[in-house]
């Protein structure tokens, strides 16, 4: 039982301010979405579910394109994994079930996108064998990032798809500049690792001959355990090291291509080589049934909520922006955020829980963001996938946390910047990725003036009460301006203005007064939670 440092008074408070606005402002943004509907693009709606006698908001391409997909996506991964479950059960041997795999997820692929995107994956992905062959991680992050270029620059990207795509009409081409996104980078974590293992065979040569009993070569030892199954807490010995075809299967696995999430290579394959070479399956299909169905529920209520708030279609026009009340944008800007996680859960966690058949370990749910008050930790739990990535290949390498402060920031300032670079290099992604730098500076100063003598002596003259008062005061202005760069990230620089000027510059002391007051009770609420999180973490332990 957590202990709460507040009066219960006080606490009660926090959750009335906190919580009721919100519902409030979900009504308004009901109202004003249909009162204002005239004004947004026809092509935005639809009708499906029509006996609620409401149009659907169907101007979120992300949702819209898993949808699409949804019927070949089940199709052919059940497809999958039968073929899996059939090797297993004429005990096919594992580079033989890789094989076999390979072949149908390449071809599987090639009825979706059609055999010209597919041919273009393959030579990528030969691409990049063959520069990984010379062991300079500096090569594989130019062809990468040439790579990438390809994707997001308008002019090469309307020539892929005019060259490619017009070969084949019925193409999803958005489901393809995705999916590249994607490739590319489980393209870099392959070269890299096949590296790292080649330049510690090289190294540890000598000293395994002068001791046989030294057969094992540990993988990356600065990647700290708690982001390895326990399947993965083993080292790569000489009889089970990656080759050319453990490498293919990985890239062109089918779970993950489309929709992701990111894995990396090293934890993929120890995943893969244990799950394959097992004697007997060790899955919980009860589990994964249950949280199959906890994916259709929200998959579900996000279909169900997109007939009565038209946020996404209404985030596309800051001329209609401008009429909303402030509680409509505030609630625009939060309704965009949640969907935004539960589209992360419904199709991250369909691929997490379909590859759990091939004994894949599923990354953790991304963590609801009505909770989290550090945009630090947002990093950390929301994509947990895309956080591994950085961390291991950007972050560490340019000197990481434990390197001095400079090394640290510069480290910073690169994972952003390719978090900046992978996602579109745009403007407001631009603005986006840099505010979050900047935040992540901020907190980290915070943090070392609080364990500092004079704040620790400040601390011991304070109670525990007033010290979270005092430090939720703190983080709120940079919970707002974290909620502002957010919606760069969802809106353009247009929309995202427009919502500041109502929260802020066009707004009345008083409206201001109410809003700091909720954003408080809301860090309050956030706070809590997250000390219950750690309670129960540590129960568990």
């Amino acid at each position: 039982m957590l202990v709460d440092v507040l009066p219960k008074w006080e606490r009660m408070v926090y959750w009335i301010v906190g919580v009721i606005p919100i519902f409030g402002s979900l009504y308004c943004l009901y109202l004003e979405g249909q009162s204002n509907k005239r004004w947004l693009h026809p092509s935005d709606f639809q009708k499906n579910w029509r006996w609620l006698g409401h149009d659907q908001d169907q101007s979120d391409n992300e949702w819209s394109m898993w949808k699409s997909s949804l019927p070949w996506l089940i199709l052919s991964n059940i497809c999958h994994l039968s073929l899996s479950q059939a090797c297993f059960f004429f005990s096919a041997k594992k580079k033989v079930r890789v094989f076999i795999l390979s072949v149908f997820d390449v071809a599987a692929l090639a009825m979706f996108f059609g055999v010209w995107p597919v041919l273009l994956y393959l030579s990528k992905f030969l691409l990049m064998y063959i520069i990984s062959c010379t062991s300079c991680i500096p090569a594989v992050w130019l062809t990468a990032v040439i790579m990438t270029a390809t994707g997001i620059n308008s002019t090469l990207l309307e020539w892929q798809l005019r060259h490619f795509f017009l070969r084949n009409p019925d193409t999803p081409a958005h489901s393809f500049i995705v999916a590249s996104g994607f490739f590319d980078i489980h393209l870099v974590s392959f070269a890299i690792d096949k590296i790292k293992w080649e330049q510690t065979k090289y190294t540890d040569s000598k000293s395994m001959e002068l001791d046989p009993k030294r057969n094992q070569i540990p993988i990356y030892p600065e990647v700290s355990k708690e982001y390895l199954s326990p399947s993965q807490e083993t080292s790569v010995t000489e009889d089970n090291r990656p080759c050319f075809m453990d490498f293919f299967f990985y890239t062109f696995y089918l779970p993950k291509f489309v929709h992701g999430p990111i894995y990396l290579f090293r934890a993929f394959y120890l995943d893969i080589n244990a799950h394959f070479n097992a004697k007997e399956q060790t899955m919980d299909i009860r589990n994964i049934c249950t949280n199959l169905l906890k994916i259709l529920f929200w998959a579900l209520l996000l279909d169900f909520l997109l007939h009565f708030f038209y946020f996404s279609s209404l985030g596309s026009h800051p001329s209609v922006v401008k009429q909303l009340s402030l509680a409509a944008v505030c609630a625009m800007g939060y309704m965009q955020g949640q969907i935004f996680m539960v589209k992360y859960f419904c199709s991250y966690g369909l691929t997490g829980q379909l590859s759990r058949f091939d004994g894949v370990t599923p990354h953790p749910n991304p963590r609801c963001i009505s909770w989290v008050y550090s945009y630090t930790d947002m990093w950390k739990y929301f994509d947990c996938g895309l956080y591994k990535f950085i961390k291991t290949y950007i972050f560490i390498p340019f000197g990481g946390s434990q390197a001095g402060w400079f090394n640290h920031f510069r480290a910073s300032a690169v994972a952003f910047f390719f978090i900046f670079y992978w996602h579109g290099a745009r403007i407001n992604l631009f603005i986006w990725a840099a505010g979050n730098f900047l935040t992540g500076v901020v907190e980290k100063i915070a943090k070392c003036l609080e364990q500092s003598t004079p704040g620790v002596r400040l601390k011991s003259k304070l109670s525990a009460a007033m010290q979270l008062r005092l430090r939720v005061i703190f983080i709120v202005p940079l919970y707002v301006i974290s909620c502002w760069l957010i919606f760069c990230f969802f809106f353009d620089i247009t929309t995202t203005w427009v919502i500041i000027e109502k929260m802020i510059l066009k707004a009345s002391w008083t409206k201001i007064l109410i809003e700091n007051l909720i954003f408080i009770s809301v860090v309050h609420n956030a706070v809590y939670i997250s000390m219950l999180r750690r309670k129960r973490r540590a129960k568990s332990q």
